[in-house]
């Protein structure tokens, strides 16, 4: 697993799949290597929009460039910086600006032309997550896409698991805020941000904890679970979690100095993640909407 640095052909395969949409969404003809995504069969000018404002999104937010500066730049301008950026070839830009342009990219072409022709989880920007990631797998990049956010995670059950939960919670406001903050602190680039992903995590159980006990804090809500007529766990589990949250609060809030390295984040972030599904699994009420969840019912 490659972390911090993009190889030559990592980054030509990443450009592949970048290229063929975009020269999909901005020619005249549909790419048929694009199979049954919808850009594929939409109106050529729409396409053309939808691209046109992605690309000023990756100008403004990875390039830097003033809003109006980069609405008055030419397409074929803005794909060739796009292009250079991603292979390299003006060694201008650090390895990280390629992952805030894979990250922007497939986001942004996601996005509806207008605000009225859609949502931004389309099938499009699924599709290019989905090339994008068999291209990290493939060739060794230490960087998966999740939720929109390129992370240092390859495993496929890690993957799997915040996946899940995400998906899980998707109805509960509170715990997808705080996971979708933890990805976001543990996609921070460059500087990371893992004490905040690890905090962001259990924070994440606490918040579901209370949404289905009421309690205010996370020992009293385990306790109220631990409590409740048939529970499924055994209470080495509870007392697991409580001393895991009497660690954030020791270690990772009011220790001077608190550092987090990257396997502690990861391995907190995967547990914290099959917790919340594993809760929601065994809750009555949540046990089904789950099952819908991730089933996209």
């Amino acid at each position: 697993m490659r972390l911090e640095q993009l190889d030559d052909v990592l980054r030509v395969k990443t450009w592949d799949v970048l290229h063929i949409v975009l020269d999909t969404m901005l020619g005249p003809h549909a790419d048929e290597r694009l199979g049954t995504v919808a850009l594929a069969s939409q109106p050529q000018p729409l396409r053309r929009r939808r691209a046109s404002r992605a690309l000023i999104a990756v100008l403004r937010h990875v390039f830097g460039t003033p809003l109006d500066v980069a609405r008055q730049t030419h397409t074929t301008a803005a794909v060739h910086q796009v292009r250079g950026l991603v292979l390299g070839s003006t060694g201008e830009h650090p390895w990280w600006a390629v992952l805030d342009c894979i990250e922007v990219l497939p986001t942004e072409l996601g996005r509806a032309a207008d605000d009225s022709e859609g949502d931004h989880d389309s099938e499009e920007k699924t599709f290019i997550t989905a090339q994008l990631n068999t291209v990290m797998e493939t060739y060794g990049g230490g960087y998966r896409i999740i939720d929109g956010k390129v992370v240092p995670m390859t495993s496929a059950s890690e993957v799997s698991a915040v996946e899940e939960a995400l998906s899980d919670s998707a109805q509960i406001e509170r715990v997808r805020d705080q996971l979708e903050s933890m990805l976001s602190a543990l996609s921070a680039r460059p500087q990371d941000n893992y004490l905040r992903s690890a905090q962001e995590a259990l924070d994440a159980v606490e918040a579901l904890v209370r949404h289905l006990t009421g309690k205010n804090t996370l020992s009293v809500g385990l306790r109220a679970l631990r409590n409740r007529d048939g529970d499924p766990f055994h209470q080495t589990i509870y007392s697991a979690w409580e001393k895991l949250y009497g660690y954030r609060g020791d270690e990772l809030q009011h220790a001077k100095g608190a550092h987090v390295d990257l396997a502690t984040a990861r391995y907190l972030v995967v547990q914290a993640c099959a917790f919340c599904s594993l809760l929601l699994a065994q809750t009555p009420s949540n046990s089904g909407r789950a099952a819908d969840a991730r089933a996209g019912v």
